[in-house]
């Protein structure tokens, strides 16, 4: 019965059997303080690698964040040049704005004056030719007031020498006398037209003007009004 006991009993291996003697104990302690350095600076080569690592991490952060500010720096720099620029573009634009329309409206101004000026003239061309086609018009057939008191004295001059014969021999030369008056008269009033033809004022029955001479009044108007439009365009 116990052989069968004992036989049954296994035999672990590694483990004595007998107590430990101090020796074995000495080197069980060492093998195991051995174990444990190990273990030890294998944690201490870990907690390096992990520290050198954070600090490669904490260092690119460091780099990207320097970027960054660089960045934001150049960013800013670029903004505030760009704003100044613009300031600078728009303040110019401003000026040379307002600086091109006081020159538009001084030359408006210049182009008023000098259409006025030209309107002026043109209108003083016609009066003076109005006025000079009425001169050598009334030269041509000069019609006054005079003229039918003329014409009712010779009518009153023929009934009375029809009436009293013997009064022809002085009544012809009285009318002579009287026609050569009216003439020298009229020779002296169509001088002092022509010779200020601008200050003569307009005679109160305007002279009856020809087809053929109102044609001519007409084309002059024309032709002096399209000059007037012909300057006017260069002008502008």
């Amino acid at each position: 019965m116990s052989q069968t006991v004992n036989s049954s009993k296994q035999v672990i291996p590694g483990l004595p059997r007998k107590p430990l003697t101090p020796e074995q104990q000495l080197e069980a302690l060492n093998r195991v303080q051995s174990q444990a350095e190990a273990r030890v600076e294998l944690g201490l080569k870990l907690f390096k690698a992990a520290e050198n690592h954070t600090r490669s991490q904490q260092k690119m952060l460091d780099q990207i964040k320097a970027e960054q500010q660089q960045l934001r720096d150049q960013v800013n720099e670029d903004v505030a040049k760009s704003l100044h620029a613009y300031d600078q573009w728009v303040g110019q634009m401003d000026e040379n704005f307002t600086r091109s329309l006081q020159n538009l409206e001084a030359k408006i101004e210049r182009l008023q004056e000098n259409w006025m000026a030209t309107q002026q003239r043109i209108e003083a061309m016609i009066e003076r030719s109005a006025q000079m086609f009425a001169v050598t018009h009334g030269m041509d057939n000069p019609v006054t007031d005079e003229a039918p008191e003329q014409s009712q004295a010779q009518q009153q001059a023929q009934v009375t020498e029809e009436e009293t014969p013997h009064a022809i021999s002085i009544a012809p030369v009285e009318d002579d006398t009287e026609i050569q008056d009216e003439s020298n008269e009229s020779d002296a009033t169509i001088e002092a037209q022509t010779a200020e033809p601008q200050a003569q004022e307009q005679p109160k029955v305007q002279p009856r003007l020809k087809p053929e001479s109102g044609a001519m009044y007409t084309d002059l108007l024309k032709q002096l009004r399209q000059q007037a439009d012909e300057r006017k365009s260069e002008e502008s």
